[in-house]
């Protein structure tokens, strides 16, 4: 957590051009793509409410499509 957000770091995949970060309030699902076309390798969510679990995804994409995602991981900004 960083300054009232959501920092997010990943290793880069082989071939990728650019990544979509998945967010989900719920650990099994319900997934949307919260931001897509990122070059880089991190990514800073301020746009997280205090208080309310957050789960993130990573998928990979180039010009042949996405990836399957990445494996799930949590977050929480304190209230």
């Amino acid at each position: 957590m960083e300054g009232g957000g959501i920092r997010l770091w990943w290793n880069a995949v082989a071939g990728a051009t650019s990544y979509k970060i998945l967010r989900s309030s719920f650990p099994v699902g319900n997934w949307l793509t919260h931001a897509s076309g990122i070059t880089t390798t991190s990514y800073f969510d301020a746009g997280v409410p205090a208080g309310v679990a957050q789960y993130y995804s990573v998928v990979a994409s180039n010009a042949v499509g996405d990836s399957a995602r990445s494996a799930s991981v949590y977050a929480l900004v304190p209230s």
